[in-house]
């Protein structure tokens, strides 16, 4: 446990101690200092790219003597253009986006920045995973516009980015739609990837590496990274990078079971099913533990038309138990609570149930053996 000491007669520092201190801050401050200078400097020699087309002249000077006698000086100058770095970085907001089966028009979002030294386009284009559990459907890329950050439908409408100046960024969006079909923790990953192209052209893929240096020529020279795309690979004029929809939704089981709880022979003494004997069915809702999302809304419907030859809904007998409630009798009348038997129909409904991870309702009701 730290202790804190303020100087006072009552507990003075000792001058030794105070001195070893002050000469400590004095030290750390001079490692913080060296640090962030450091780290100035690399940044100013980012943000400082000489641009594509510069031409750097440098002149050499010779002064020289003939018998002491003092002679005419000599130059000597050259100059080349400094080439083009094609180079871009894109780079995901967040790993993961959590969304819900059967959402539309959920986002990822992405920056891409022009780490080269001249203005270029990007293309823009999207590729699935294949390792992950399913594909978003409907998927489409655009491009921030600024009137109002954060994807606007109305306003995010462009699909590549144009004219780029060297060093700049831009905010692009994956849209897409989620299957409604998709359980919990399920994974869809997309690389966004963007490529390098002349201003309103086409893209870039040559390189000049592999030849002698051009001095009046502004040669290309492609600096990417590789990225997670199946054909991104490093000086290729493209990047990629990869952002995940995850689905977090509720884990809902249900099960049934059936007692016989009296027959017209034994009565509540070990009764069978026999024509004329009450059965008890309990329905059990679950969402499991760890559960992605709370279930809201959760309606239980039995449909007992097709056994209605066989059986008889018995009136005020349907029960219901919320998390945290006890069991409470329900009306066959509807509106009056959760439950409703509808005699024409032969439908038990019971609805206001909601279930967070590892809750449980329980319904039950009984039916008469005809």
């Amino acid at each position: 446990m730290k202790t804190n000491h303020s100087p006072n007669t009552a507990d003075p520092i000792p001058t030794s101690f105070a001195k070893e201190e002050s000469s400590m801050r004095s030290y750390l401050g001079a490692i913080a200092l060296a640090g962030l200078v450091v780290a100035l400097a690399w940044t100013s020699a980012a943000l400082a790219m000489t641009a594509s087309g510069t031409d750097i002249a440098n002149t050499a000077v010779v002064n020289y003597k003939v018998n002491s006698i003092d002679q005419p000086q000599k130059t000597g100058q050259t100059t080349f253009k400094v080439d083009r770095r094609i180079d871009v970085g894109v780079v995901k907001s967040a790993s993961e986006v959590d969304v819900t089966p059967g959402a539309s028009a959920r986002v990822l979002t992405f920056t891409v920045t022009n780490e080269g030294n001249a203005p270029f386009d990007f293309g823009l284009s999207t590729e699935q995973a294949t390792s992950d559990e399913f594909d978003a459907t409907s998927v489409a890329v655009y491009v921030e516009s600024g009137a109002n950050a954060g994807y606007q439908a109305g306003e995010d409408t462009g699909t590549m980015i144009s004219n780029l100046a060297a060093g700049d960024s831009k905010v692009v969006y994956v849209v897409a739609n989620i299957p409604v079909d998709r359980i919990d923790e399920d994974l869809a990953s997309i690389h966004l990837i963007a490529q390098a192209r002349e201003l309103g052209g086409d893209a870039i893929t040559t390189d000049a590496r592999g030849a002698a240096d051009q001095a009046a020529v502004v040669d290309d020279v492609l600096a990417d990274a590789s990225g997670p795309a199946t054909d991104d690979i490093a000086r290729d004029g493209k990047h990629s990078d990869t952002s995940s929809y995850r689905v977090r939704t509720a884990r809902i089981t249900v099960s049934k079971s059936s007692t016989v709880v009296w027959d017209p022979v034994s009565e509540s003494t070990n009764p069978k099913a026999i024509p004329g004997a009450y059965v008890r069915y309990t329905v059990t809702i679950s969402n499991a533990s760890g559960a992605g999302a709370t279930a809201t809304d959760v309606v239980f419907t039995d449909d007992l038309t097709a056994e209605s030859s066989r059986i008889a809904y018995r009136a005020g007998t349907m029960k219901l138990t919320k998390p945290g409630e006890s069991e409470k009798a329900l009306t066959d009348a509807s509106g009056d609570d959760e439950g409703t038997y509808n005699a024409g129909a032969e439908t038990i409904t019971v609805t206001g149930v909601t279930l967070a991870a590892n809750e449980t309702a329980t319904v039950t009701f009984e039916v008469e053996i005809q």
